[in-house]
């Protein structure tokens, strides 16, 4: 056992990441699905889309320009400066955090595949 206490943002990593995971796989794989189906021009277009969209948020992160900064010229409430810690936390709300968003894409890619009806459809 660890000593190491879980912060709030552990908490809010081990809820949110796995889902966001979740409906990422469930896209990936009706992405796969529609490529295997015969509708590869669709499934290339979809995917070059959310490529672009993904890397641009990337790129943004990398220039330290927040989305919200870029999307609203910096207006409202600033989000407070954050202090890292110098190594991960180990306690199980920050591996959730850490592992979920990848745990939560293969969860949803087989979820499309396995699920009789499609998962979107589930959603809605």
């Amino acid at each position: 056992m660890s000593n190491d206490q879980a912060s709030f943002e552990d908490w809010v990593n081990a809820v949110t990441r796995p889902v966001i995971g979740l409906l990422l796989g469930v896209v990936a794989g009706e992405l796969i699905k529609l490529a295997i189906g015969g509708s590869i021009w669709l499934a290339v277009i979809t995917a070059v889309i959310c490529a672009a969209i993904w890397f641009g948020l990337l790129y943004l992160e990398k220039l330290n320009i927040r989305v919200s900064t870029w999307l609203f010229g910096g207006s409202g409430v600033q989000p407070a400066r954050m202090r890292r810690k110098k190594a991960p936390g180990t306690s199980w709300p920050a591996k959730v955090g850490r592992y979920g968003l990848a745990g939560g894409m293969l969860a949803g890619c087989l979820a499309a595949f396995v699920l009789p009806q499609s998962p979107l459809v589930l959603l809605a």
